[in-house]
């Protein structure tokens, strides 16, 4: 169920040709791991054409545990290089 209300959401955003590039599972225990500085998938992705990542966290994510923050109205400005990217961290 929750898959096909995705690809739903995904096929409103990009239209009905939607492709799976990858699916992975991210394990971050506590206390263990680095930081990952702020950037776009994008650059590390070879596809050429439009990309959307879906992400839905399995635990509780805080700003305190390290979830995923988004900048908004940064897919407007185009790719950013990641090490311009990794230096723009908003507070808050």
């Amino acid at each position: 169920m929750l898959k096909r209300k995705l690809v739903g959401i995904l096929q409103d955003l990009l239209g009905p040709d939607v492709l799976l590039f990858r699916d992975i599972l991210m394990l971050k225990p506590a206390k263990v791991g680095s930081k990952m500085p702020w950037h776009q998938d994008s650059n590390y992705w070879p596809i050429h054409r439009r990309l959307c990542s879906a992400w839905t966290a399995l635990d509780e994510a805080t700003t305190l545990n390290g979830c995923m923050r988004v900048v908004p109205g940064s897919h407007t400005r185009g790719l950013i290089p990641p090490a311009q990217a990794g230096c723009a961290v908003p507070d808050g």
